[in-house]
């Protein structure tokens, strides 16, 4: 097969470097969400996972608005700011544990919610639209004004794969972004 099992015991000074290089290899080192490879993989487990035991599945689409504005106005380095502090304002405050953030590209988020039905998302993706609105985002004491799109879909008959239900996200973000930004749409 392709798996190696490896048993550590609970303690040793191995696990903290497995730990590391685990983290190195899934998150983004920027903003500490997952990164696109991890968030997909995980999409794609979770797809299974309840495609076959008729579970309830919502993935959210996210993308800071206007966000080539903020690089350009202030600076890189406070555009680098705006992401990590989305990303630590939805993972620390927004989500549940058994939820995962994913960078899915420049300023643009992946968001999987476990085992939970649409109404519920599209309440998620409003706060989380809500708070971004309302963060006090300051960067070598300039206020930066920051909004955020939101796209929701959630697993139906329709949804064939993941790659599926990813599209059907990315559709309902461009609806929110072509429809005024600074929204939650759902397909």
């Amino acid at each position: 097969g392709n798996t190696i099992v490896k048993f550590l015991k609970e303690g040793k000074i191995e696990n903290i470097h497995y730990e590391k290089m685990y983290d190195l290899a899934t998150r983004d080192a920027l903003t500490q969400a997952l990164n696109r490879k991890a968030i997909l993989d995980l999409i794609a487990e979770e797809f299974q996972r309840s495609s076959s035991r008729d579970l309830p599945l919502t993935i959210l689409l996210l993308d800071i608005d206007h966000f080539k504005n903020i690089n350009d106005t202030y600076g890189h380095p406070a555009g680098d700011y705006v992401l990590k502090e989305t990303c630590a304002l939805i993972m620390n405050k927004m989500i549940r544990s058994q939820d995962a953030l994913g960078r899915y590209g420049g300023e643009e988020f992946a968001l999987l919610l476990r085992e939970t039905k649409l109404q519920v998302a599209v309440d998620v993706a409003e706060r989380i639209r809500i708070a971004v609105e309302k963060q006090n985002y300051t960067f070598e004491e300039k206020q930066i004004q920051v909004h955020i799109s939101i796209g929701v879909a959630t697993l139906d008959s329709t949804s064939k794969s993941s790659d599926d239900l990813i599209a059907t996200a990315d559709r309902a973000l461009y609806d929110a972004k072509n429809q005024g930004r600074n929204r939650v749409c759902v397909r």
